[in-house]
């Protein structure tokens, strides 16, 4: 629990800190001349999956103590969902994100097949 909350506080400081660089060099319209950091974004997709694991341990985690020293009637702490309700939203969600998956692949063929722009 230590450990996951501080890996999520220090990887939101370095996302802050990478947002606020790459932000002010895109400004000054040098982002395209620095390679450096366009290398040190490339991991910061990565880096983001590993802050929503450590949150959501963090979240689901934190409140287990609390059930378990009886603080926290475990009937209040559980979810009242069935089994169906959860399967049934979840398929949901496949089934949105394969959609959009599909949208955005066809939308980056198309947009491979154009081509670059001219620049005047």
């Amino acid at each position: 629990m230590f450990y996951s909350f501080h890996t999520m506080v220090i990887l939101a400081s370095l996302f802050i800190a990478v947002f606020a660089l790459f932000l002010f060099f895109t400004l000054k319209g040098k982002i395209e001349q620095l390679k450096w950091l366009l290398i040190i974004g490339l991991p910061m997709f990565f880096l983001g999956i590993l802050a929503q694991e450590t949150g959501w341990a963090v979240a689901e985690v934190g409140r287990q103590p609390w059930a378990i020293q009886d603080m926290l009637p475990v009937s209040i702490a559980r979810t009242n969902l069935d089994t169906g309700t959860v399967a049934t939203t979840f398929f949901m969600f496949v089934v949105l994100f394969t959609v959009l998956l599909i949208a955005e692949v066809k939308i980056m063929i198309t947009q491979i097949k154009k081509g670059p722009e001219e620049v005047k």
